[in-house]
């Protein structure tokens, strides 16, 4: 049985999207079977030059775990019902915040 060939991501996609619109007459050519650590683009310069382009994102685990711990359904859920607000809005707190369930408790007074 054949593995299916894989779409690409959002980062593959902005990287597309940016290295095309800044070099003039450039393309590039996604590989969607990379099962054996082939690159994700041949980028075909107007030139004539074809490169290999890998696609690589960061994530800052600290601001991942705070989001994980805002959804939490054990605290309620994102969704904080407004009492005192009159109009929505969102609460970023910053990523080394510890007391998620205290924001969430007193975030609409």
């Amino acid at each position: 049985m054949t593995k299916p060939r894989r779409l690409m991501n959002d980062s593959e996609a902005t990287a597309k999207l940016v290295l095309e619109e800044v070099s003039p007459g450039a393309k590039l050519e996604y590989h969607r079977e990379q099962s054996h650590g082939e690159y994700d683009f041949d980028l075909h310069h107007a030139s004539g030059i074809v490169g290999a382009v890998e696609v690589t994102q960061s994530a800052d685990q600290l601001l991942r775990w705070a989001n994980a711990r805002i959804r939490s359904k054990k605290d309620g859920g994102s969704i904080i019902d407004a009492k005192h607000c009159n109009k929505s809005w969102i609460v970023s707190p910053m990523k080394d915040a510890e007391t998620i369930p205290l924001i969430k408790k007193k975030v609409d007074q």
